[in-house]
């Protein structure tokens, strides 16, 4: 989370609206990270790149 939608969370008032600021975010965020993992998984089955920081590509 960027440190301006921190700020936008911390401003909102209503448990309501966190909850669904931070449902939208998992949503925007969750695909990106499921796509790191199988790219890190695919570089695991790969002798070439063993060391290889997957974070880091």
């Amino acid at each position: 989370m960027s440190i301006g939608e921190e700020y936008q969370l911390l401003e909102i008032v209503s448990e309501r609206e966190r909850v669904q600021f931070i449902k939208a975010h998992l949503l925007k965020v969750l695909p990106i990270l499921n796509q790191v993992n199988d790219t890190r998984k695919l570089i695991q089955m790969n002798g070439h790149f063993k060391n290889l920081d997957p974070l880091k590509f």
